[in-house]
């Protein structure tokens, strides 16, 4: 039987130099002893230049980073493997790598996942401690992209502008963020309850599940809708919704992710717009004044009904037409032609400014006759463009103006001839006035005089009878020369020159009152006379206004032993001022009362109150000439009262 020589022993030094894994082999003083070769490549290290040192002294923390914690982590950790002889397995630590002075030097980031165990003696105290690390440096910053990039893709998700979200093949939300809360105005926690069915508007359910269930079966990659959304508060919301896959291996849908943005503003301005287009429209076709488009080569691309109607022509005769065609019929107001090229459209063409106020006749071929018509024409320009590229055109229509005026210059020829012929008239009656006053005062005054003759020097052969006769006939004459005075006076306010300015109708009615006082002393009567009553007139016509009025008013109630007079004014509601004279003397009836301002009309016997008839009259045509009007009202035995304004 031959012996078998035993195998050499292995040689461990070399198998641990030649491992693969990253080691080093530290004494209990933190003495580097021994290091694997894949450690010395990764630590960029040289095993002589390492062996004998301590490993804080060969990898201190990088000087500039004050944050760095290598050195006191890894300190911590050897310290808990000598004290409780137990295998420490440290977190991924940043503990860089100073560079040979060959690869430039300075510190390189490094990250490492370290694993240190105790090697125990006999005696169980630990004698070696391996120091296993595994570099994880690419992998470490790989993971800190992907968080980067995670954190901004959550920020952008949460503060993005619109709505977005993760829904599942049946619906349901996964991730909502907060945009899309505040579309529909439910909380996040909510949203996850639901599906998008639920807050999809019923009338526009079926074509969105349509849609959906086409991206499911792959007919289509995607799509856009705009649709109704309902919100928590039931509020109607439009939307535009982008919604696509993410689809995995087998290109089955795994959810969807949907863009929602609120377009309910857009969609209110376009309903807006097409309602403005709509008035616009109807503005257009029912407005009084002519409209014409015309291109920038002067043909017509659009009329309104009433140019049709003011030019005579139909849609289909204008469209396309050139206005300034030399067929159509265009005049100027003397009658002469108006050359087609110095027509407004074809100035604002030629010189880009606006064109108003052109007067032309236009002759209008259904009416054989010509339509007179203000122009204004307005250039359509675009920005940096000097010649228009349209030109909207607008005529208002002043045949019956120009009509008008015709006839109103035939008027006011009649009204001129009227008018020498109304003053030769006027200075007729003047003579006739003045001859009638001379005239009718001759024979009065001799009827006066010598009935005043024989009442004092033929007295003691007349009888009672014959004086009172006497004294009646001077009596008729007085009368009769205040009715003549009376007259003239009524035809001179009518024909007097006004001189406006304030007058104080207070003031006034306080001078009348006090000259009327003084004649009968004796008389109980209160006047009552309203303070701040102020208008514009003329100032000689109002005083003979008040006089009349006062007069009549101190006249009816000269039968009361204690009458009472006032003068004031009402303020309507309208702010206009009505004036008054009221007094509780006789009164009159009301069935008469249009008789009341009518020259000789009386309501009561010249025997029971004097007077000529003419005052209110008078009155009346005070009134007239201010541009006023003047009432009464008043009850036999109860008084009356007059009421004017201006």
């Amino acid at each position: 039987m031959s012996k078998i020589s035993p195998a050499p022993a292995p040689d461990f030094q070399r198998l641990f130099e030649s491992a693969p894994d990253l080691y080093l082999v530290l004494m209990p003083d933190f003495t580097i002893v021994a290091a694997s070769e894949a450690y010395l490549r990764a630590t960029m290290t040289v095993r002589e230049e390492i062996l004998g040192r301590g490993i804080f002294d060969v990898f201190p923390d990088n000087p500039n980073d004050p944050t760095a914690t290598g050195v006191s982590n890894l300190r911590a950790s050897l310290e808990r493997v000598l004290h409780h002889q137990v295998v420490d397995v440290m977190a991924i630590q940043q503990y860089d790598i100073q560079r040979p002075e060959s690869e430039g030097g300075g510190f390189e980031e490094r990250y490492w996942s370290p694993t240190n165990s105790p090697v125990c003696g006999p005696d169980g105290e630990v004698t070696a401690i391996i120091h296993r690390v595994e570099e994880v440096t690419r992998r470490t910053q790989i993971e800190r992209l992907l968080e980067a990039s995670e954190a901004r893709f959550l920020t952008a998700f949460e503060q993005a502008a619109v709505g977005i979200a993760y829904i599942t093949p049946d619906g349901r939300w996964l991730r909502v963020n907060q945009k899309l809360c505040d579309i529909l105005g439910y909380t996040r926690d909510e949203m996850l309850t639901l599906r998008f069915q639920d807050v999809t508007h019923p009338d526009d359910l079926q074509d969105d599940l349509a849609y959906f269930q086409q991206i499911r079966s792959g007919e289509i990659a995607d799509y856009v809708i705009e649709k109704r959304s309902i919100r928590k508060d039931q509020s109607i919301i439009w939307a535009n919704w982008t919604v696509s896959p993410v689809r995995e291996n087998s290109n089955k849908p795994i959810y969807f992710i949907c863009v929602v943005e609120d377009i309910t503003e857009r969609k209110r301005l376009e309903q807006a717009i097409r309602e403005s287009e709509a008035r616009h429209r109807t503005l257009f076709e029912t407005m009084a004044q002519g409209v014409l488009y015309e291109s920038g080569d002067g043909s017509i691309i659009g009329a309104n009904s009433a140019a049709q109607d003011i030019l005579g022509l139909t849609l289909d005769q204008l469209m396309g037409k050139v206005p300034i065609d030399p067929r159509w019929g265009v005049i100027h107001e003397d009658g002469s032609d108006f050359p087609a090229d110095t027509r407004p459209a074809a100035t604002v063409r030629q010189t880009g400014q606006s064109i108003r106020g052109v007067i032309m006749g236009i002759f209008n071929p259904r009416d054989d006759a010509y339509r007179w018509v203000v122009v204004n024409a307005e250039p359509q320009l675009q920005p940096g463009q000097a010649a228009p590229q349209q030109i909207y055109v607008t005529f208002t229509d002043i045949t019956p103006h120009k009509q008008a005026q015709a006839q109103i210059e035939a008027l006011n020829e009649i009204l001129e001839r009227r008018a020498v012929e109304l003053e030769a008239t006027n200075k007729e009656l003047e003579a006739f006035s003045y001859s009638v006053s001379h005239d009718l005062r001759a024979p009065l005054r001799s009827i006066n005089g010598f009935s005043q003759i024989l009442l004092e020097d033929y007295a003691d052969q007349l009888d009672a009878s014959g004086q009172a006769y006497l004294q009646r006939v001077r009596a008729a004459a007085n009368r009769m020369a205040e009715l003549i005075d009376d007259l003239i006076n009524l035809a001179r306010i009518a024909r007097a020159e006004m001189h406006f300015e304030p007058v104080d109708l207070s003031e006034l009615a306080r001078n009348i009152v006090r000259e009327i006082v003084d004649t009968k002393p004796e008389r109980q009567v209160e006047f009552v006379i309203q303070e701040g009553m102020v208008v514009d007139g003329d100032n000689r016509m109002l005083r003979i206004m008040l006089e009349n009025l006062i007069h009549n008013a101190w006249k009816f109630t000269s039968r009361k032993p204690q009458a009472h007079i006032e003068i004031g004014v009402q303020e309507q509601p309208d702010e206009t001022c009505v004036f008054f004279v009221r007094d509780d003397g006789a009164g009159f009836n009301m069935a008469y009362a249009d008789k009341l301002f009518g020259a000789f009309q009386r309501l009561h016997a010249i025997t029971d109150f004097e007077g000529t008839g003419i005052g209110l009259a008078t009155v009346q045509r005070v009134i007239h000439r201010h541009g006023g009007r003047i009432w009464a009202e008043g009850a036999v035995g109860q008084g009356a009262t007059f009421y004017f304004m201006f």
